[in-house]
């Protein structure tokens, strides 16, 4: 699920499908008013059985799935809950000779997956992106931060990868927290082939690329792993470069910090607008929390623990913390249909430039946007590093100036 903005129909919402046998379809919202309905009852990893929608034709060759249509999802669709399915859905995996050979063959006109580990990773660049849309009256450049990565296979062939927007940022804080301690293998899923005059051969696309570092639970990694670590020691006997091929059950998650490594975290609401910080203590349950907490849906969570904040700086205005526990259960509550209210603060609170008990955690700000700078490179200390990796610490970033009414 990942919303979108079109230069001509606006902002959107759209959804990656897959069925038992690994069909892909893209399907998208066709009413705004629908929008938020969809956002509560389709989640990703859940099975849905959909009724009562439509399918147009995709007349484009550039096209997000294979398939040659998509759905329509309308206000007279209907989404009703399905068994699990234990269906095996292989990855879509394509040869690295198809991006260089075959750019415009109808094998890379819709977005693949593609295996490798990486070789070698650029610095954080800034790059036009050509897909962000503008109105005729905003002559601002369509800049973005973008990285590119070397992929290589296990027989020796390579792609050169870019990754943009706000995966690129994801992408800098796994390679600063995994790179250059071990050989990470990458998994990437949905990206999108380039044509041959980019120096790129593929790159990712908005809202439906994925990366993983050393993902679990895929035959086909499981497979590239074997065969990889079984070279590396005859290559060990040759006088070429010397790489360790240690392999590491690492996955894709949310949150990252140098003491506790990867973690999954939620930001809680209660009926009156109370704001706590909630977070999953044993990182093997974080695909459960996942499945089973959806932001928008209101939820009755009983078994977790509480611990104090003792930080100054933290996530919310409460000094505790909600510890999610493998004995935690969520159920599912009603509906709630109250007024919360947001959390604004007076701008003059901040102007001073001082950190106090009221600006001491995350609040909500509102006002009109008076100017905004180009987009430009920062470096982001908030950023975990290993100390084996000395790579800058930065990201894309844009500053802009709110006004009050005052």
């Amino acid at each position: 699920m990942w919303d979108t903005l079109e230069a001509d129909v606006g902002e959107g919402l759209s959804f990656l499908f897959v069925d038992e046998t690994g069909t892909k379809m893209h399907a998208f919202v066709e009413q705004s008013n629908q929008r938020k309905r969809f956002k509560r009852c389709l989640h990703e990893g859940e099975w849905k059985i959909l009724t009562g929608f439509s399918v147009v034709m995709v007349n484009t060759e550039i096209r997000l799935t294979e398939a040659r249509n998509k759905i329509a999802l309308t206000s007279n669709t209907s989404v009703t809950p399905a068994e699990d399915s234990d269906a095996w859905i292989p990855l879509d995996i394509v040869p690295y000779d198809y991006v260089s050979n075959f750019w415009n063959d109808e094998r890379t006109s819709f977005p693949r997956d593609f295996l490798g580990f990486i070789l070698e990773v650029r610095e954080t660049m800034l790059r036009e992106d050509v897909s962000i849309p503008r109105n005729p009256l905003n002559d601002d450049p369509k800049t973005t931060n973008t990285i590119d990565f070397t992929l290589q296979d296990n027989d020796g062939d390579q792609i050169q990868c870019r990754v943009k927007g706000a995966l690129a940022s994801k992408f800098k804080r796994f390679w600063l927290y995994y790179g250059k301690i071990e050989t990470i293998v990458c998994l990437l899923t949905d990206w999108r082939v380039l044509e041959d005059a980019d120096p790129a051969h593929i790159e990712s696309e908005e809202g439906i690329s994925r990366f993983e570092f050393n993902p679990i639970g895929f035959d086909e990694v499981d497979h590239f792993t074997e065969i990889m670590c079984s070279s590396s020691q005859d290559s060990s006997k040759e006088e070429v470069e010397e790489m360790e091929f240690d392999y590491f059950n690492g996955c894709r998650t949310d949150n990252k910090n140098v003491e506790n490594g990867e973690g999954l975290s939620f930001l809680v609401v209660d009926d009156e607008g109370t704001r706590i910080h909630a977070f999953v203590q044993h990182f093997a349950d974080a695909k459960r929390f996942k499945r089973l907490l959806q932001q928008g849906d209101w939820f009755t969570i009983t078994g977790f623990s509480v611990v104090i904040v003792r930080n100054e700086i933290r996530m919310t205005k409460q000094r505790k913390e909600i510890v999610l526990k493998r004995n935690t259960e969520v159920g599912v509550s009603e509906l709630f249909n109250g007024f919360i209210p947001l959390d604004l603060v007076p701008f003059q609170d901040v102007k001073n430039g001082t950190v106090h008990d009221g600006t001491s955690y995350t609040r909500d700000f509102l006002g009109v946007i008076s100017s905004v700078s180009d987009f430009g490179l920062t470096v982001d200390d908030s950023m975990p590093r290993n100390i084996h990796n000395y790579d800058p610490k930065t990201t894309g970033s844009i500053d802009f100036v709110l006004e009050d009414n005052e």
